[in-house]
């Protein structure tokens, strides 16, 4: 046992460090300022944000309808995979979809 006890703990404590350099926030009113126009401008980056994820819904729905079981209905020669991986058939032309 050491001389302070066990404190094992205080290690977890000194993770606390990590905000020592928001201090500096107050001491610089350049800091402040640079850090109030970043929060600022993030706030008006939603609607950018909120039209990448419309373009992204878009394109998902497209690509849905464009490769429609194109790669789940290829004929193979076993019922389960082996070793992780599907044995394909190679030589035909066409997908095994009951047609």
């Amino acid at each position: 046992m050491s001389k302070f006890g066990n404190f094992s703990n205080i290690s977890a404590l000194r993770t606390f460090r990590l905000f020592r350099p928001l201090r500096s926030l107050n001491a610089i009113p350049a800091i402040k300022n640079l850090i109030a126009t970043v929060f600022d401008s993030a706030t008006a980056l939603n609607n950018i944000f909120a039209l990448g994820i419309f373009f992204y819904i878009i394109f998902a729905i497209l690509a849905i309808n464009l490769w429609n079981g194109t790669f789940h209905y290829l004929c193979r020669y076993t019922p389960v995979p082996i070793d992780g991986l599907w044995p394909l058939a190679k030589d035909l032309e066409f997908t095994c979809n009951g047609n």
